[in-house]
């Protein structure tokens, strides 16, 4: 290449990086204004694939938990404010769709009120600018709403000067984070969590807990650890008295483990039908239930030992996203996780949006375990219909080797046993006794 020809190639390599450095500010001016005029704890700016498919989250600005709620990406067809702001081409809120009853004081599963506006321009979808704020700051006014569709729509105009420029307008592989100047979430009471008065304490120590319960989970083989880990990282920190992990098959709930004061609970959850009118039952549907402050049931007076009492029912859902636990329903729930508490007690905002991802990882982790156990009980079958339970005597033939079941059948071990060859056999000697190397199949 001459040398006319590198220069080139670094001014197109300057352009291009100065050009992505003008997306970059163009979507951080938004979402700092949005935190500004909104008092939001989160922010966030969606953008098209380039294929047009779906949302991705570009950029992302809060404090801890909540930024850590939104999506990452999400179809266009989802039920969420986002994806139906970027469809209607309005502001669209985040509504919950399944108001617990009134005479329970259920707390809203997703503690964070939403509201997106879509950044359109010239006949040219960009995506959409959405909003989270503490259900403590109350409901979105329509001076609210007008702020965050004016924002949005000063962005589409930047954005779609960018793309006469030929920058592409996409969304980059991850979102860039950035930390909020203030918390947000630190208004909420959360009793024991952080330094009170310090911003942004309170959100990163309820996080501490939360990566925890994902390192221990992931070294998780059996439901034994599953239910120790939740022992430790869910109901310790939470001071809960009580914790049972019940899965969910046959149309029924079949508790898995449980600790702490829970004897009438598990009463009460083992063999439930999923259709029962009980809070754990209901949790099965795929709702998280919060209840500050319950009192014993006419249908259940053993529930409880003594009244009332906090709880918390979290359906375990494989695979799932937090923010879609308040507007979709689920067919993956693999179990509940039922939470105890020593007398009524509220549940702030950082507290549920926390508990709700700790039931995503519990249920990866109760899917999983579960799957392995499967796989064990067939490959135990397989083992006990393929192989006979006695050798035959043959004549002129000793028995050199014995088949042991291992925890797979694929990985079943072949020992040793006395053996006596015949004198006819004497020339082949130095072959035997057959070696063996563990684990790796039949003598040889």
């Amino acid at each position: 290449m001459t040398s006319s020809g590198v220069e080139e190639h670094r001014r197109r390599d300057r352009s291009a990086h100065s050009q992505g450095a003008d997306l970059v500010e163009a979507l951080h001016t938004a979402v700092r204004k949005t935190m500004q005029w909104v008092d939001a704890a989160a922010a966030a700016v969606y953008l098209l694939t380039e294929d047009g498919t779906e949302l991705r989250a570009a950029m992302i600005v809060g404090g801890a938990p909540s930024l850590f709620t939104l999506p990452a990406r999400m179809p266009l067809k989802w039920a969420c404010a986002t994806a139906r702001a970027l469809a209607s081409g309005t502001t669209a809120l985040l509504a919950d769709p399944d108001p617990a009853p009134t005479q329970q004081q259920y707390a809203r599963p997703y503690p964070y009120a939403t509201l997106a506006a879509p950044v359109l321009a010239a006949g040219r979808r960009f995506g959409a600018l959405t909003v989270l704020r503490p259900e403590t700051c109350g409901d979105y006014r329509g001076a609210d709403h007008t702020v965050v569709q004016d924002i949005a729509a000063e962005l589409a105009e930047v954005l779609a000067a960018l793309a006469e420029s030929g920058v592409t307008i996409a969304p980059g592989p991850t979102p860039a984070l950035v930390p909020a100047r203030f918390d947000a979430d630190t208004n909420a009471d959360t009793p024991g969590w952080g330094v009170s008065g310090v911003p942004g304490s309170s959100g990163v120590s309820l996080m501490y807990p939360l990566r925890r319960l994902s390192d221990l989970l992931n070294q998780a083989t059996t439901t034994g650890d599953i239910v120790t880990t939740a022992q430790e990282c869910i109901m310790s920190p939470l001071h809960a008295d009580a914790l049972v992990l019940a899965s969910a098959g046959e149309n029924r709930l079949w508790v898995l483990g449980h600790s702490g004061r829970s004897s009438g609970m598990v009463r009460n959850v083992h063999g439930t039908p999923l259709t029962a009118p009980t809070p754990a039952a209901q949790a099965a549907q795929g709702r998280p239930l919060f209840i500050s402050a319950g009192h014993p049931s006419a249908a259940h007076p053993d529930w409880y030992e003594d009244s009332p009492r906090a709880e918390a029912f979290l359906p375990l859902i494989a695979s799932s996203q937090t923010t879609d636990l308040a507007f979709m329903g689920h067919k993956n729930v693999v179990g509940v996780c039922c939470l105890s508490f020593p007398g009524p007690r509220d549940f702030p905002p950082g507290e549920r949006a926390t508990l709700s991802m700790m039931a995503a990882l519990l249920g990866a982790a109760v899917q999983r375990v579960g799957l392995s156990e499967k796989q064990h009980q067939t490959a135990e079958c397989l083992q006990r219909r393929l192989l006979p339970s006695t050798l035959p005597e043959l004549p002129r033939l000793t028995t050199a080797a014995r088949h042991w079941s291992g925890w797979c059948w694929s990985s079943a071990t072949w020992k040793d046993t006395p053996w006596r060859a015949p004198p006819s056999w004497a020339r082949y000697a130095p072959r035997w006794p057959p070696t063996r190397s563990k684990d790796t199949g039949p003598p040889r």
